[in-house]
């Protein structure tokens, strides 16, 4: 048996997947951010995300 743990505190991953496909959904959260978010992809390629990636991850 074996488990892995990331670095967030008693988040579910899932949970916060569907939260943000629902903000994507009502306009809140820009595609661009959602692919950054769970994507990884870079934030300045289309030069739309504004640094929201980092932003979420607490580096600002």
């Amino acid at each position: 048996m074996s488990a892995n743990f990331d670095d967030s505190i008693i988040t579910d991953t899932a949970v916060e997947k569907q939260q943000n496909m629902a903000e994507v959904a009502a306009g809140l959260m820009q595609p661009e951010e959602y692919r950054v978010e769970w994507y990884g992809e870079s934030e300045g390629v289309e030069g739309t995300t504004r640094g929201y990636h980092s932003y979420r991850k607490g580096s600002n």
